[in-house]
Formats: structure tokens, C-alpha cells, sequence
């Protein structure tokens, strides 16, 4: 998945459903289906060698070379993206209404 959202430069979180049927269609129109293992194997190397997740090493990418992948040395470091847990993302936590009177001021 990180490859093919760098690859198109797919900016919608990758735990939608909806990316997820993105990237299924995109495997698909990529795939030949008489030799599925290939791309598999493709991908998977072009992983491991060139776009990983930390530090992708776009200079050694063929792809990014003959101007295939979006991401190629750009904002790279931000694909795929992905949701916050819910533990993570904000909280509301409370709140304070000022009330104001002529002769006092206090928070409730």
C-alpha cells in the first residue's frame, strides 16, 4: 500500500474503505493477470530497496527516474497517509463560559 499511494500520490487515509477500493482498482489495472506474482514481487522489492517507510531512497527508484511515481522526491515522507487512533485525535475536554456583569465577572 505505501508504494502504490506513493506511486499515485493517493492523499486520502489508507483505513477508508474508499482508498482501500483505490488502491484494489489500481493493483488491478497494474496486475497482468497471467503473471500476478511478478508485480507482487515488484512491489515488494520496490519496498524494501527504494521506498521505504523512513528514509525512501528515491535517487535508486526506476520508477521515479522516468517520471512514473508521483511522489518522487517531493513530499514523500507524507504517504500513505494514515488516520490518529482515536486515543490520539483530539478530545474535547471541557469548557468555560465567561459571564459578565456590571458589577462582577466570574467563571462558571
Amino acid at each position: 500500500m505505501r508504494v502504490l499511494t506513493r506511486l499515485r500520490e493517493i492523499g486520502s487515509p489508507i483505513q477508508l474503505n474508499t482508498t482501500n477500493a483505490v488502491l484494489w482498482d489500481l493493483a488491478e489495472q497494474l496486475v497482468d493477470p497471467n503473471r500476478p506474482g511478478d508485480f507482487n514481487q515488484a512491489i515488494m522489492e520496490l519496498g524494501a530497496v527504494c521506498c521505504k517507510p523512513k528514509q525512501p531512497n528515491c535517487s535508486e527508484c526506476p520508477l521515479g527516474e522516468i517520471g512514473l511515481c508521483g511522489a518522487y522526491e517531493s513530499i514523500l515522507s507524507s504517504f500513505p497517509i494514515r488516520l490518529l487512533p482515536y486515543a490520539q485525535q483530539a478530545q474535547p475536554c471541557g469548557y468555560n463560559n465567561l459571564h459578565v456583569n456590571i458589577h462582577e465577572a466570574f467563571l462558571s
